[in-house]
């Protein structure tokens, strides 16, 4: 990538100080509070300050808050077009591209103590003392600086002496004054990233042969950081994510700058118009993979749906019930998204009266999945705060009536989106072919709005649900004791795993922000951020999302095994 040097000079002065940067500073200051929270906790109890696996958590704190913290100065020095000199700028930068690193450096140094703890527990207590923690500290720094060193020794071997002095805004690009620069820093991330990703699963496979062996008090503490390896996985691969985003940062830089900007601060407005415009399709090999993922996908979500049919007590139970209702709903969606993603690879056009028929189900069950999940909440609300009314508020009969209530509730958005377009379309205008998207029923920005306007309303009541249901069953899980202690605390569990479900739909309502800044730069490059949205946040929650809670049911998962002859027991 090149340096933004020559787009800076006027590319900047369009840029307000806007509510996007206001949102950021809420975002910040909440983090940041959440994160000092954590450490104030760390040093209340000597036994954390004394322990490595805390002392090294407290490093991912401390790390996380100055990167908040710096990056966030940064944005806002952006946003004020305050330009420094380039020898301040890196100094600035060795803080930011060294703690940038250093968060999944210590996680995998983390995971290596699992490993230590598990399978080596003879050895736990000499190499991982405080001072030998101490050391570790150190090497994490000294392996964390070299994708820095590697960044700016390019740098100094590039630069002219006046550059130095020249002022510009403060950002990673500055250093990248020619493209093998940026190919060299991607290259040395990627192969940390690969060391990390292969010890991760080193640790895995290491912990769970001893977890498979071990029995009693052992066995549980080997599953337990067996566990903890996994979610040292997921927070790497979060750090993952990071990797990428400056591969589409890069590829909207080249486009347009204001377009580099929007995606460097999440989203624009969302003020879409398709007319006729739709010309550009997919090529074959992304097709192609799609179909692969939509088979697969529907493949798994058959096969879940094939188990719920097996045992009576799932189809006479609310919870499975309402479990088979999402299978159902995401699955309609693959087949329905599918199919109009064929439709417009090939370009085949229809009259806009069959697109309104078709959306009508796509419009509905894109929204019923998220409402059933707070349902089933609300289900395990009753059973655990409400134990004594569970039989009669769950029966099968007022499930088929939830059921009902449920689909009522997801027909309101496509209420509203198709009676908004009924006002605004002309009769001649359902006679015209067009490619069907829902982008051809927003004839004007307010349509849009308002559309978004009902989706955000819709899960901030599904999130204030969830968080109240949250908050009651964890007042009883702390009163339980014994078998409804254990009861309370699976379901508060449960609670959170609808939570992280709903997110996952949530994401799912950024996208067409994405899209549409995209659409009013160039179109070809809507059709690529398009289908990573459709693959990344519509295709894989559909199926992962439902996987997950398929297998982390104790009764459910004994079924789906025994689907295959694995496990032989009458559940």
């Amino acid at each position: 990538m090149a340096g933004n040097n020559s787009l800076i000079g006027g590319g900047l002065s369009s840029l307000p100080f806007t509510d996007r940067v206001i949102i950021v500073q809420f975002l910040v200051i909440m983090f940041l509070s959440i994160n000092f929270l954590l450490i104030m906790t760390f040093f209340r109890k000597e036994c954390f300050y004394t322990t490595t696996r805390y002392i090294l958590f407290a490093v991912t704190l401390f790390s996380d808050s100055l990167m908040l913290f710096v990056s966030n100065i940064l944005l806002i020095l952006t946003y004020l077009e305050f330009t420094l000199q380039v020898w301040i700028c890196i100094i600035i930068s060795v803080v930011v591209l060294v703690y940038n690193i250093l968060t999944p450096v210590t996680l995998t140094a983390m995971t290596l103590e699992r490993y230590v703890a598990i399978c080596m527990p003879l050895r736990h207590a000499e190499l991982c003392s405080t001072r030998s923690t101490m050391h570790c500290i150190l090497i994490i720094h000294g392996l964390s600086s070299v994708p820095c060193i590697v960044v700016l020794s390019t740098f100094f071997a590039s630069a002219s002496i006046g550059f130095y002095a020249q002022s510009k805004l403060c950002s990673v690009e500055t250093f990248m004054l020619y493209r093998w620069q940026d190919h060299v820093w991607s290259a040395v991330h990627q192969f940390y990233f690969l060391i990390m990703v292969i010890i991760i699963l080193f640790s895995y496979v290491k912990i769970m042969k001893v977890a498979k062996a071990a029995s009693g008090e052992d066995k549980k503490s080997s599953w337990k950081g067996l566990k903890t390896v996994i979610l040292h996985g997921f927070q790497l691969l979060l750090c993952l994510i990071q990797l990428w985003t400056p591969f589409i940062e890069a590829a909207a830089f080249q486009i347009d700058f204001m377009l580099f900007i929007d995606f460097r601060k999440v989203m624009a407005d969302n003020n879409s118009s398709a007319g006729g415009r739709v010309s550009v399709m997919w090529n074959d090999n992304t097709a192609i993979i799609v179909q692969f993922l939509v088979t697969i996908f529907l493949c798994i979500n058959i096969l879940l749906i094939l188990t719920f049919f097996r045992k009576e007590c799932f189809y006479t139970t609310t919870r499975y019930i309402l479990f088979a209702v999402t299978l159902l709903s995401d699955s309609l969606i693959l087949v329905m998204s599918d199919i109009l993603l064929i439709f417009s690879h090939v370009g085949f056009t229809m009259q806009v009266w069959i697109c309104v028929v078709i959306s009508v189900v796509v419009l509905v069950y894109n929204i019923v999945t998220p409402v059933t999940l707070t349902v089933m909440t609300l289900e395990r609300y009753v059973a655990i705060c409400m134990p004594l009314r569970h039989a009669e508020l769950c029966s099968t009969r007022s499930t088929m009536h939830c059921i009902l209530i449920i689909h009522g509730l997801s027909s309101v958005p496509c209420i509203v989106v198709l009676s908004t377009f009924f006002a605004s379309a002309s009769l001649g205008f359902y006679k015209h072919n067009r490619l069907c998207t829902v982008e051809i029923f927003m004839l004007h920005r307010w349509q849009d709005h308002v559309r978004s306007a009902v989706q955000q309303f819709y899960f901030l009541i599904m999130v204030i649900i969830i968080l109240f249901s949250y908050v009651k069953i964890m007042k009883v899980a702390k009163a339980a004791s014994g078998e409804d202690k254990k009861s309370s605390w699976k379901g508060l569990k449960t609670v959170i795993l609808h939570g992280f479900q709903l997110l996952l739909c949530l994401i799912q309502l950024w996208c067409p922000f994405l899209e549409t800044a995209a659409l009013q730069i160039d179109f070809a490059l809507f059709i690529d951020i398009r289908y990573v949205n459709y693959i990344f946040f519509n295709l894989t929650p559909r199926c992962l999302s439902p996987l997950i809670y398929g297998l982390r049911d104790e009764t459910f998962f004994h079924s789906l095994k025994n689907l295959f002859g694995f496990y032989k027991r009458n559940i």
